[in-house]
């Protein structure tokens, strides 16, 4: 079946060849990066508190100044982080098995143009800025 379709560009020099057509499945995915960037920031939170709680009480990481108040939140930190990672990871494959379940279909369609511009016509010259003119 042939689809008319106006022209996606006002460029007169364009001219469309072929528009295809395609059944594709589409399916939200989710987002990644956010996901693991708040388990870290909640890794973090959790480092700093446990911290907190640690130099408040009498003989804690505040008795070995602040070098040790540094190494007791980068232990922290470390183990927190990679809890929390691990439980946001789980969070991803949890959500992302839930939308294998949610896929439509769609159509997506392609156009091919063809461009017969020939105040600037096409060489096999390279490019000037590629061109060894020293």
């Amino acid at each position: 079946m042939a689809v008319q379709r106006e022209s996606s560009s006002p460029d007169p020099h364009e001219h469309i060849i072929d528009v295809q057509v395609q059944r594709v499945h589409v399916r939200r995915s989710p987002r990644y990066g956010r996901i693991l960037g708040a388990g870290i920031a909640g890794g973090l939170l959790i480092a700093a508190i446990l911290t907190t709680l640690g130099a408040v009480s009498g003989d804690g990481v505040a008795s070995s100044g602040e070098a040790g108040v540094i190494w007791a939140f980068g232990l922290n930190a470390m183990v927190s982080v990679a809890v929390c990672l691990l439980i946001s990871a789980g969070i991803i494959l949890f959500a992302e098995r839930r939308t294998l379940r949610r896929i439509r279909d769609a159509r997506a369609a392609q156009e091919v143009t063809f461009v017969d511009d020939l105040s600037r016509p096409m060489t096999d010259q390279p490019p000037p800025w590629m061109r060894d003119e020293s």
